[in-house]
């Protein structure tokens, strides 16, 4: 029987970027502000490839290490956002009996788009807490952080409680500390998965995993870490991540490490203030040869410098591709 142990690295620096969710969600809303993309069906988020791709244009690219991660969500980040828009009650839905099937921005879609950057993330961060709260009492909420698994054979088991261990879970590691990542992902899907503890579907066999990266070997009573491997990259690689609440970092090796932040803390109310300091710093530099580089998304400056100045890329970071004007 080999019980898995999360034991913490020490890495010194490390890449860290302000919130995705926030930018997405302005750059989406203002898609949705001029285009009133049409829904492939009422009552429904699904849009047309075209949109799709014009959306995901608007996109900052991320650092290779976070896009990596990402790209493990089968959901585009698109639908992430637009999700969040919905549930905060940004964007309009046509209803399913309704003629129209255009996907709209509402007068709050309007107002929030008016917000500073630091309003808009801080009520995003809210959302997600009130949630967090309303899991505490088992109540029904509205503001959805989690993605839906229809697909998955869940019948007889309590969604709101299976919410409810993962936050608890992720309560109990150690904020701020950095972890290999598949390490990690073996000791959050063996050692505290929610389905195994519930019906102790099995005995404690080695778990193999090569990598993280590398493909699960899931079959039949494996199934509780296939399920809880999709719970986990859905909900923590990805709705955390996207907000702030988990940061990445390259280990000497290379593989990649993952740390809990303190917006994550808030969130699950293990601190009362919300640390700002990810919005802080110096975002956008200004290279001898007149090119405005981007170093995070910023959509405001963005709008400002595109009155005067030539789009030359899409991307952020003076280290890869980068996001910048020419002046």
């Amino acid at each position: 029987m080999r019980i898995i142990e999360l034991n913490s690295v020490n890495i010194k620096g490390g890449k860290t970027i302000p919130p995705i969710l926030p930018s997405d969600m302005v750059q989406v809303l203002l898609y949705i502000s001029e285009q009133s993309p049409k829904l492939k069906k009422s009552h429904d988020i699904a849009l047309y490839v075209k949109a799709e791709r014009a959306l995901m244009k608007t996109l900052f690219s991320v650092p290779s290490i976070y896009k990596k991660i990402l790209e493990l969500e089968s959901i585009p980040r698109i639908y992430i956002a637009i999700e969040l828009l919905d549930a905060m009650g940004l964007i309009q839905i046509p209803s399913i009996n309704s003629n129209n099937s255009n996907l709209l921005i509402s007068d709050s879609g309007r107002e929030w788009l008016l917000l500073d950057e630091k309003s808009r993330f801080c009520s995003i961060v809210a959302g997600y807490k009130e949630e967090v709260n309303q899991l505490a009492q088992l109540s029904d909420n509205h503001f959805s952080i989690w993605p839906n698994f229809f697909d998955l054979d869940l019948a007889g088991y309590d969604f709101k409680q299976i919410q409810k261990y993962m936050i608890d879970e992720i309560g109990k590691i150690e904020f701020e500390k950095y972890y290999p990542i598949d390490v990690f992902m073996q000791y959050f899907i063996v050692e505290r998965n929610y389905f195994v503890e519930q019906n102790k579907l099995m005995s404690r066999d080695p778990f193999d995993i090569d990598h993280f990266f590398d493909s699960f070997d899931v079959t039949d009573v494996n199934y509780a870490y296939e399920v809880w491997q999709q719970f986990t990259i859905s909900f923590i690689f990805t709705r955390l991540l996207l907000v702030g609440g988990v940061k990445l970092c390259e280990m000497e090796d290379g593989t990649p490490a993952i740390a809990f932040t303190s917006i994550t803390e808030y969130i699950l109310g293990g601190v009362k203030k919300l640390n700002m300091d990810v919005l802080e710093g110096d975002h956008v530099i200004v290279q001898p040869n007149f090119e405005i580089v981007f170093l995070t998304p910023l959509i405001a400056a963005e709008y400002q410098i595109g009155r005067f100045a030539d789009r030359i890329g899409h991307y952020t970071g003076v280290t890869e591709k980068y996001d910048g004007f020419k002046m």
